[in-house]
């Protein structure tokens, strides 16, 4: 089973140059293209698709709010390391899961460095 520690993931998953690419994008159907092939998504599978569309709501919330490029990526990969553990742990991780969650939010919203950032 892998293991989840929280730790500060601002370009983890999606670094600036993705964001200018995503943020630039036209449409909605350009915007799930480029999350898509960034993050490796096999849109034949409805169960991935599922996960884009995740991933897609994700940056919208991001973008409605304002959030600069560090911040939208931060969130992408909070959002997206606990949905992984979500579904790769036990159904009955509601506390651990949360645990979780708080602990990474913590993370990057103090200004603490080396332990957090803000």
């Amino acid at each position: 089973m892998r293991l989840f520690e929280p730790k500060i993931c601002v370009w983890n998953d999606l670094t600036s140059e993705h964001l200018d690419l995503i943020y630039s994008a036209s449409n909605n159907e350009n915007t799930l293209g480029l999350l898509a092939d960034i993050c490796k998504v096999d849109q034949s599978d409805i169960k991935q698709e599922i996960l884009l569309e995740f991933y897609f709501h994700t940056v919208q919330f991001a973008k409605s709010r304002e959030l600069n490029y560090a911040q939208t990526s931060a969130l992408f990969t909070i959002m997206k390391n606990v949905h992984d553990m979500c579904a790769s742990t036990p159904y009955n991780n509601n506390e651990a899961v949360y645990s979780y969650f708080k602990q990474m939010l913590v993370k990057h919203s103090l200004q603490r460095p080396p332990y957090s950032i803000g």
